[in-house]
């Protein structure tokens, strides 16, 4: 299980945080209390996880008086399969191999972050199959499916806002690994958590220039560290992006540079083995590094971090997470990336780390508006007063750099 507790963890198995089960057992109380009430059920177990992931699967017990997460003797394999071939139902024996007891299991889906239908699965539900020796209609199966769903999209949400009010103040790079910790349970990423800080002015204003840059500020590596598979970590390393870069980061930058509001991109692994758009399979884009692991990730998502004052915007960088699998990515988790932007950009923008950088960039793009405004003035003023105005401008900008606060 993991520790979300402060302390830098640079590797180890994905798993769930403390704080992330208390508030799911909360909230799985706090939805299906209205459900048990209706179907006239005492208890339901609810099993949650991420087909095809190694984000290890959890399961509660939920009943009319207390929600408490359990040690099960299924797994989410077991549940897919009773869903598929094993007629939605459970069988399962008494410890001394006594009564058997049947449990219904109905799947909680999700619909695609890219579109389409819901089949993306959260977990299952299950719940006695005879209540009051009458079997549980299929109304009642359809609700708890609902408000199974609905508490674990709110559990995550308020998760993440809780981890985020808690921390306000605190130095940014615990905080930024305390995070990654949550990443897993919140969206199955099982093979590393990336932060990407953007490094020009060109790069935070969106603008078009010949090369933008970002550095890697931290990262999570979802393996044991000595695992042969486990890549190399590349905290402190420089991507740059150029024009006719084709690569998944320059091409991510691209796509937000023609569409600002776009809220994350999604790569996946092509059958020659570069980076394709999910769902566009004409282009073929490269890594921006090369693992020395023996195992790659089959599934990426850039998500920007964009800090927002008024109508201005600054791009701070982007949040990468990475699959060992080719994975469906759930609209639940599209949405939560989008809050991840909205609380964790302005933390970053306001940081030590970034307000350092920053501040040297605030003042270059004053420099390059005095520039322009002295251009203008040596065509109506002429050359020799537009460069003293300059002088002057520039003079002032240095000998106040001390007032200035960003």
């Amino acid at each position: 299980m993991a520790k979300a507790s402060g302390e830098i963890r640079t590797f180890g198995q994905p798993g769930t945080t403390e704080s992330g089960l208390e508030v799911m057992a909360f909230h799985l109380h706090r939805f299906l209390a209205g459900w048990f009430e209706h179907a006239g059920s005492t208890r339901a177990w609810i099993t949650l996880g991420f087909e095809r992931s190694r984000a290890r699967a959890v399961t509660f017990e939920v009943g009319r008086g207390s929600s408490d997460r359990v040690e099960v003797g299924w797994t989410l394999d077991d549940l897919r399969r009773t869903c598929t071939s094993g007629g939605g139902t459970l069988q399962l024996e008494g410890a001394s191999g006594g009564s058997v007891r049947a449990l219904r299991v109905v799947p909680i889906l999700d619909r695609p972050a890219m579109g389409g239908r819901a089949g993306v699965l959260l977990g299952y539900a299950l719940t006695e199959g005879v209540v009051d020796d009458e079997p549980v209609d299929e109304e009642a199966l359809e609700a708890l499916q609902v408000h199974t769903y609905e508490a674990v999209c709110a559990a995550r949400r308020n998760t993440l806002r809780l981890f985020l009010d808690e921390r306000r103040g605190a130095h940014i790079k615990p905080l930024l690994y305390d995070f990654m910790e949550h990443l897993p349970e919140w969206t199955g990423s099982d093979y590393s958590a990336m932060v990407l800080l953007t490094s020009s002015l060109e790069t935070m204003t969106l603008s078009e220039s010949p090369a933008s840059a970002f550095n890697v500020l931290a990262e999570r590596v979802y393996f044991e560290q000595y695992d042969a598979e486990a890549p190399d970590r590349l905290v402190g390393m420089s991507v740059t992006v150029t024009g006719d870069s084709q690569t998944a980061i320059a091409e991510a930058y691209r796509r937000q540079r023609e569409d600002p509001d776009l809220p994350y991109h999604v790569f996946v692994r092509a059958p020659d083995g570069a980076w394709q758009l999910h769902g566009e399979e004409d282009e073929r884009f490269g890594s921006f590094h090369r693992p020395r692991a023996s195992r790659e990730p089959e599934t990426m998502v850039l998500a920007p971090l964009v800090a927002r004052s008024g109508a201005e915007s600054e791009l701070i960088g982007f949040l990468a997470l990475k699959w060992r699998e080719r994975v469906e990515v759930a609209s639940s988790v599209g949405h939560l990336l989008a809050e991840v932007n909205e609380g964790l950009s302005p933390l970053l923008r306001s940081s030590t780390l970034y307000t350092l950088s920053a501040r040297k960039l605030w003042v270059l793009r004053r420099l390059h508006g005095a520039a322009e405004r002295a251009i203008e003035r040596g065509v109506e003023q002429g050359a020799d007063e537009a460069i003293e105005e300059l002088i002057e401008e520039v003079s002032g900008l240095i000998s106040g750099l001390s007032l200035i606060h960003i």
